[in-house]
């Protein structure tokens, strides 16, 4: 330790003994103890200490002491290295120990008491302890260029270039993930390998504070069967970055979207180079993966849209492949700069006078607020029904989680703030998204997992003051986002999981007398709706969300629309197709919310032909309404078109060859009107944030501002049950059975008449039992009173009486003699005087019809009468 480090250091802690001795003199003392102890205070949740604790020394009962010394030092520190505070001549003995950089940088420390008693005893006190404070880990650098020097079919040695960082205090091996040893060398040779396995090493170097680098420099190796048939590892470069600096003037971080690419070579071939990227002090399965890489000649690139990284530092790892499954990783720690840092300044936008009439449906990401959005100041309310916040997730034990600890409490208060101007907002907890559908499977798999889900996430919704609960899993059956995997059981899980939900949100609701919402966002396609049973689903849902967005983007091979309104007679996939396979599958369309984007896509094209339109690009990423609008890009070098047939607009620059899919506030309003015109349940946004000065939100609600007339009158279908005769005749009576739907006012009534007589309200099914034919008409009125055209059903009813059996063989074909026969034998039975001889008297008779030949009778005609001479038996017990 540098002794003008030590001597400023004691100095300030002489200083600060000074000031909290005297403090404490005036407050209660540290209470005794059995035994004698260290204590801190104030202590994190997360048992770490932050700015100036207060370290006691806490006595056993009874002792009499000269004086307590305090000391400190890193962890990894030798015992020389304590440093001393002023020593402490009476009670209380306690210390402000000033923690945070630069002279007690976050890590882990050991405390240290050194108590002298009266009677010349000394006691000796530790305590370990971790210092926190900054909002990033404070980590070291890991060392660079880990290699082989040598590789048997049984060991491997590994070797490194020492760390860059200071107060390395020594590296730790780990094999396959797990810890192996720790040395202070620059070199290890790991034995008791097994020929033709793969081996992963990592080195990672520790400091004197115990933090370990979180930066990698790993590599997968084939073990050979024979010594010196080896296969050489992949080479790859250091991550290189191209594009806009930050905002801030002489910083050194990156603004928008970046190129990033390695050089990787190999001795046989590359198969593949993979890129992940993940905020630095996220844990490592917080990587997400790029969808592809772009590969020209020995250079992997990617394009990285560092507006959907938070501010602050992101680590970027790179892993190069070869054919033989050896790897070798890379990574680099960028700074995201996208935000400038002077000040706040106030909304340019005013509230509306009221809420919308129809639903608008608000996500808003939780990580948009370490920039430049201030949720209180930024978020207008005034013109949204609904907020969605994104996202939680589920962990391992299924409970619903926050994704991030640091930000969502402060979000959360920010939204309760907002909720007090805005009183009819209701906000939602959405769930997974595509980063986070991981264990949705194992929640959804079982009637026991259902539950634990269900119950976390209705205790999460109602702990942090939410109103309701939306899913956006990523995706059943097909899977998707990271973590999750094709899973057909999905399909049967899917809505279980939702009946589930709703069992527990309903139950919540009846102790706290309100109704709790149940949300989806799905995919915009018919396998979506198909995969998760939509029509039956849609049951236990308040309404649900269609990702119309998506539709095309910088994963495909050519340049096209993000979501255009129309297929421009089939050219492409639409907004439109993606509603209607909605509304086939069996959602109501005025639960169907559709989604509209504030975002877009910029492709570097490589053609100029129909203004980039639908031609190849070599670079691309995202970009916001907010930037578009920001950057002026109309200003410079850009030209707007609008795409009749798919109905959004586009830009495009033709010197630099720069196409962008977006939509603005003509699109918006278009697509808003489609709502209007479709009678549909309103429209949800990805993602507020994006917008300018909330110029799209406000080109929604001019639109959605008043209710949505409902001209659609309802449907009615009729059932008619009962024992048939013939086509439209039943025996003895019909029940007929009306059931009404309207998809947005409501049904008001539903009404029949009889023959043309006066219309009456139904309420109970209607019994037909009148001798002959019937007419009956029905049709219902919705709350708007839109009054369905009638239908109408004639209903024959044919009573079981000797008068119709005696009609029936009349006009049956039957040979006059056994006709005449036939009615004797019909007229004794109705004229018996008991019901025995009846019964004999109808049993004679319908044997006589049997045995009657076809010469004298046709078979549909004796099948017809032995059916009513069976009927009036029956009827007669």
């Amino acid at each position: 330790m540098k002794k003008g480090y030590v001597f400023s250091m004691i100095l300030m802690l002489l200083l600060g003994s000074v000031f909290v001795n005297h403090s404490l003199l005036s407050s209660t003392s540290a209470q005794a103890s059995d035994t004698s102890y260290i204590d801190v205070s104030p202590i994190g949740e997360d048992g770490s200490v932050a700015g100036s604790p207060i370290v006691t020394a806490v006595l056993k009962q009874g002792s009499s002491v000269e004086k307590v010394t305090f000391y400190a030092k890193a962890k990894n520190e030798p015992d020389a290295n304590y440093y001393g505070y002023a020593p402490d001549y009476q009670a209380p003995y306690s210390w402000n120990w000033p923690t945070g950089a630069p002279w007690v940088p976050d890590g882990e420390y050991t405390l240290m008491m050194e108590i002298i008693y009266s009677a010349g005893e000394t006691e000796i006190l530790t305590r370990d302890i971790v210092a926190k404070n900054e909002s990033e880990p404070n980590a070291p650098e890991s060392p660079k260029d880990l290699f082989l020097t040598d590789r048997t079919s049984h060991n491997v040695t590994l070797s490194w270039t020492p760390s860059s960082s200071e107060k390395i205090f020594d590296y730790v091996i780990y094999q396959n993930g797990i810890q192996l040893a720790e040395t202070t060398t620059t070199s290890f040779t790991v034995d008791g390998l097994v020929p033709g396995e793969y081996y992963s090493f990592r080195v990672k170097a520790r400091d004197i504070y115990n933090n370990q680098s979180i930066d990698d420099n790993s590599i997968n190796v084939l073990m050979p069967y024979e010594t010196g048939d080896t296969d050489p590892l992949p080479s790859i470069s250091q991550i290189q970055a191209e594009g806009n600096s930050g905002v801030t003037p002489g910083g050194n971080g990156y603004s928008g979207d970046v190129s990033l690419s390695v050089l990787a070579t190999d001795n046989n071939q590359v198969e593949k180079v993979e890129f992940y990227v993940k905020v630095l002090g996220a844990p490592e399965e917080d990587y997400w993966k790029f969808p592809t890489t772009r590969k020209h000649n020995d250079t992997y690139s990617v394009n990285w849209s560092t507006t959907y990284t938070p501010e602050g530092h992101a680590i970027i790892k790179a892993i190069a492949f070869d054919s033989a499954g050896q790897s070798k990783t890379v990574t680099s720690v960028f700074l995201i700069d996208n935000v400038s840092d002077g000040g706040t300044t106030d909304p340019t936008w005013e509230p509306a006078e009221s809420p919308p009439a129809n639903r608008i449906v608000g996500y808003l990401a939780g990580w948009s607020t370490y920039g430049a959005y201030d949720i209180v100041r930024d978020l207008d309310a005034s013109r949204l029904t609904h907020l969605n916040y994104a996202f939680a997730l589920i962990d391992t034990n299924l409970n619903v989680v926050m994704s991030d600890p640091v930000q969502d409490p402060k979000n959360f208060q920010a939204l309760s703030t907002v909720k007090e101007t805005y009183p009819h907002l209701k906000t939602i907890i959405a769930i997974g998204g595509w980063g986070g559908s991981a264990n949705f499977i194992e929640a959804a798999a079982t009637e026991e997992s259902r539950e634990i889900f269900a119950n976390s996430a209705v205790q999460f919704m109602v702990e942090h003051g939410f109103d309701g609960v939306d899913l956006d899993w990523e995706y059943p059956v097909t899977g998707g986002g990271p973590g999750t995997y094709p899973n057909p059981a999905d399909r049967d899980n899917y809505p279980l999981l939702l009946e589930k939900l709703r069992e527990k949100l309903d139950e919540q609701g009846e102790k706290d007398h309100t109704h709790y919402l149940l949300t989806i966002a799905g995919g915009a396609t018919a396998g979506f709706a198909n995969n998760t049973q939509l029509g039956l689903s849609q049951q236990y849902l308040d309404y649900v969300q269609i990702m119309t967005y998506d539709i095309h983007g910088t994963w495909e091979s050519l340049a096209d629309f993000n979501a255009p309104l129309f297929d421009d007679n089939g050219k492409t996939y639409s907004v439109d197709k993606g509603i209607q396979a909605y509304l086939t599958a069996g959602v109501p369309a005025d639960k169907l919310v559709m989604g509209v984007p504030f975002y877009g896509y910029r492709y570097n094209v490589t053609s100029n032909d129909n203004n980039g339109l639908r031609q190849p690009f070599n670079g691309s990423g995202s970009i916001t309404y907010n930037r578009i609008v920001k950057d002026d890009l109309l200003s410079n070098g850009y030209q707007r078109f609008f795409d009749e047939g798919s109905m959004v607009p586009y830009l495009y620059n033709e010197t630099e060859s720069i196409f962008i899919s977006y939509d603005d506030e003509q699109s918006i309003a278009l697509k808003a009107q489609y709502i209007r015109d479709h009678e549909l349940g309103g429209a949800m946004i990805w993602e507020l944030s994006q917008d300018h000065g909330n110029d799209l939100l406000s080109s929604l609600y001019e639109v959605l501002k008043e209710p949505i007339m409902d001209t659609t009158p309802p449907t009615t279908s009729a059932q008619i049950t009962g024992e048939e005769w013939t086509d439209h005749s039943m025996i003895q009576k019909a029940t007929v059975t009306l059931e009404a739907e309207d998809n947005r006012s409501g049904v008001e009534k539903t009404e029949y008449r009889l023959n043309e007589g006066e219309w009456l309200p139904y309420s109970n099914p209607i019994i037909i039992e009148t001798d002959g034919s019937t007419r009956v008409d029905y049709r219902s009125i919705d709350r708007q009173g839109n009054i369905e055209d009638y239908s109408s059903y004639d209903i024959t009813i044919i009573s079981v009486t000797f008068e119709n059996l005696y009609m029936i063989v009349d006009e049956a074909d039957i040979h006059h003699g056994q006709k005449t026969a036939l009615l004797a034998h019909l007229h004794q039975a109705e004229r018996a005087k008991t019901a025995e001889k009846r019964h004999e008297k109808l049993e004679k008779a319908l044997q006589f019809v049997k045995d009657m030949s076809n010469e004298h009778i046709s078979e549909t005609d004796q099948q017809q009468i032995q059916q009513f001479i069976q009927l009036i038996i029956d009827y007669q017990q």
